[in-house]
Formats: C-alpha cells, sequence, structure tokens
C-alpha cells in the first residue's frame, strides 16, 4: 500500500499501518495463549483434585465393608475432604463443585470436579468472560498378592469339617487355656481323604465344588457364638468375629508342633527374629504365590515354625500393645438382619486403624498343615484386631477387621488384600 503525499508516494506510513494491524493480531494471539494456558492449568489443577478425592473415596472398601456402616457417607466424606483442600488455579475448591459417586458393587468410586465458570483475563475483549473447566476420575479397590509389614502367624484359612465339628455351628472353637480341655481340634482331610470341604473367599468355582468357607465368606453367616458379654451373636462375613491366629494348647495344634508361628523371609530362624517381627515391621515384601519350597528359605520359599514360643509370643505381643494400650473393641448392636459389628475404640491414633494392634495376619491353605516344619502356601491375607493379651498360655486372640491393603497386585492375589488404582 501507498499513500500519496505532496505528489510523492509515503511507503512509511503504509507499513506503520501493518504493523500496528500485526501487532494487534499478535497481541490477541499472545492473549489467547495466556488465557488458554491458565485453563490447561486450571484443569490439571482439577484433575489433580479429582484423582487425590477418587483414591481417597475408594479407600472405604479396604477400611470399610461390612453391615451398618455408613460406607457411602464415608467415602463421600474423604472424596470431599481431599478436593476442598485443593485449589483450581488460586481459589479452593469448593464442596459444591465434586460430584462423587459410590459404585460398591465393583469396588469402585468415581468424582467429577466442574467449576462453571472460570474467569478469563483477555478472552473477555472477545466476548467469553469465562469458561467451564471440568475433571474426572474413578478408582478401584483391586485384589492384590503383595503386602509388607505382615506378621509371623500362619493361621490356616477355614474349612467345612464335618466329623471334628462336634456342634455342627461351622467355626473351631477355641480350646482352652495350654493343658486345658473343651472346645474343637479341626484336622483338615482333604475330599480325596475324607469329608472335608475348603474354598478361599472369592475363589472361582467353574467345577461347581461348593461353596465358599474362606474367611470372609457367607458360609458361617448364621453361625451364633457368645460375645465377650456371653450373648450368642452373629457376624457377616465374619467381620468382627474373633478367632485365634496363634494357638498354646497343644491339643489346639491344628498339627503336631503346629501352632500358627512361620519364619518369615529375610528373618533368622530363631526366637528373637519372630518377636522383632511381632513387634515391628518386617519391610520385606510377602507375596501370595504358588510354589513353595521346604528345603530352602527366603522370599517366596515360607516356612512354619515348629514350636510353641511363648515368651517371644507374649514379648512381643507386649511390646504391640503398650503403643496402644486403651485401644479395645466395642461391638455395636445388631442391624436389622441380626448381624452385629463393632469398631475400635480408645485408640491414641487419630485413625484408630494406624494403631499397631491392626495387624496384617495371612491366611494359609489348610491343605499345607503339617507337622514340624512344613512348606505352607498364603491364600489371602486379612486385618485383625489384636485383643488384650494377658496370659501366654492362653490363644492370641484377634477380631477379624476385614480387607487389607496391599502393595502391588502380583501375579496371583487375594480376595481380602487389594490395593488402591486409578482406573480413569
Amino acid at each position: 500500500m501507498r499513500v500519496r503525499v505532496g505528489g510523492r508516494l509515503n511507503e512509511r506510513g503504509a507499513t506503520l499501518a501493518v504493523v500496528a494491524v500485526c501487532l494487534m493480531a499478535l497481541l490477541g494471539m499472545m492473549a489467547l495463549a495466556i488465557d488458554i494456558g491458565m485453563l490447561y492449568k486450571t484443569r490439571a489443577d482439577a484433575q489433580r483434585a479429582a484423582d487425590g478425592a477418587a483414591l481417597a473415596g475408594a479407600s472405604v472398601f479396604i477400611d470399610f465393608a461390612g453391615p451398618g456402616v455408613d460406607t457411602a457417607g464415608e467415602a463421600h466424606r474423604r472424596a470431599i475432604a481431599v478436593a476442598t483442600h485443593n485449589t483450581m488455579f488460586t481459589s479452593v475448591i469448593d464442596s459444591t463443585e465434586v460430584f462423587p459417586q459410590y459404585i460398591p458393587d465393583s469396588f469402585r468410586y468415581r468424582v467429577k470436579i466442574r467449576r462453571g465458570n472460570v474467569p478469563t483475563w483477555f478472552a473477555r475483549l472477545l466476548g467469553r468472560d469465562g469458561v467451564p473447566v471440568a475433571a474426572s476420575a474413578m478408582a478401584e479397590a483391586t485384589n492384590a498378592g503383595v503386602a509388607k509389614c505382615v506378621k509371623p502367624f500362619a493361621l490356616p484359612d477355614y474349612w467345612q469339617d464335618p466329623d471334628d465339628d462336634i456342634n455342627g455351628n461351622n467355626w473351631p472353637d477355641i480350646n482352652g487355656q495350654q493343658g486345658g480341655k473343651g472346645g474343637e481340634t479341626w484336622t483338615y482331610n482333604p475330599p480325596s481323604a475324607g469329608p472335608d470341604h475348603y474354598r478361599r473367599f472369592q475363589d472361582n468355582d467353574p467345577n461347581n465344588t461348593g461353596i465358599e468357607t474362606g474367611l470372609g465368606s457367607n458360609f458361617r453367616n448364621t453361625t451364633l457364638l457368645p460375645n465377650a458379654s456371653g450373648t450368642p451373636v452373629k457376624y457377616f462375613q465374619d467381620e468382627g468375629r474373633q478367632l485365634a491366629i496363634k494357638v498354646s494348647n497343644p491339643l489346639a495344634a491344628a498339627a503336631a508342633g503346629n501352632f500358627y508361628p512361620w519364619q518369615m523371609p529375610g528373618a533368622g530362624p530363631g526366637g528373637a527374629a519372630y518377636r522383632h517381627n511381632i513387634a515391628t515391621c518386617n519391610p520385606t515384601p510377602v507375596a501370595i504365590s504358588d510354589t513353595f519350597n521346604a528345603d530352602t528359605t527366603g522370599a517366596g520359599r515360607n516356612l512354619s515354625k515348629p514350636g510353641n514360643m511363648i515368651g517371644p509370643t507374649k514379648q512381643g505381643l507386649d511390646s504391640l500393645i503398650a503403643e496402644d494400650p486403651n485401644a479395645h473393641w466395642v461391638e455395636d448392636p445388631p442391624d436389622a438382619n441380626g448381624y452385629t459389628n463393632g469398631h475400635i475404640a480408645g485408640s491414641s491414633f487419630a485413625d484408630p486403624m494406624d494403631s499397631p494392634r491392626v495387624m496384617l495376619v495371612p491366611l494359609s491353605d489348610p491343605a499345607y498343615i503339617g507337622n514340624g516344619r512344613h512348606e505352607i502356601k498364603f491364600n489371602n491375607m486379612a486385618l485383625m484386631f489384636l485383643e488384650p493379651f494377658d496370659n501366654q498360655h492362653q490363644s492370641v486372640i484377634a477380631r477379624f477387621v476385614r480387607f487389607a491393603t496391599g502393595t502391588s497386585t502380583g501375579p496371583v492375589t487375594g480376595s481380602l488384600i487389594k490395593t488402591l488404582r486409578l482406573v480413569q
């Protein structure tokens, strides 16, 4: 473009006009780029908050899972608490911007975070004062097969034992103290050798071999057992039920010399190592595996420990109880279906599930029960709350809490050991 001034063409003015137009366009693109960058940052903030909230909500599938527990309400509380501690760009997320969804059938929890109007800076010059921004995430409590801080008790999982179950309540009633009488002593006779039947909780059953009998199943839902007050009660899927994680009476031993202690991977064979693994966290990962070897030790090679280990057991458990001495189990009143559950009260920990008395106990396949030092195989792991332990000649009694937290899925998984992961 040329401008004629005084009979001459003035190209300088034309250049200025073009530069001005280009500068305006450039400034417009820069302004939009700034707005777009701000919106991307805002959405990234929303996604991070949604991820954390979804994981927090799904954590209830590990910590709680029984009747009478408002797991949906607790999941929403956890999710909203996490979400509202985050910001989207410069402002805190409000609870009205959090849209949770509880999906119990698949142990999933979804969270959507949406802000309807994120103000723009420069796009308003083009008529856009604000833009909606949203993000969503879904977390899942999925079956795992590896865990850490496992305690050195190899509790045989529960089976159906018609010939040893004297009172027919589908539960191995606990014997008295060492040398005492009473209770029942179960010996596992697999279907190939006897009438007993075992199937772990949530196992696949393609051949329709029978119902699940393992801990956490519905097998004992109608079983009435006296609680601490002597009142017969029943527990849904065993939650809150008392059980012996280490027996002391030789008459109650599953096999000669088998009182449930086991030599953990990475630990020595002596009583000091056994006591230490009770009182502290053994960081060696323990995996549910199909292969075990009675002639070697180490990770993946688990052996039962023969002997009653009375002294080291008492010393290790005393250390645990001393860290949270006032914690105790409170049974809740039965629900409309007659099931009772309970909760931990009096703990010195803000979250009672963090108490050292909440222990991760592996469940061994009853087919591997043997005399003396014998190979074992784990099918599951469960959380147990340690009851008071005053007499070293007593069985160690704990309450079955339910799901345990694992560290990874592993090649083989158990239904009672779960890990959290984002799936969307």
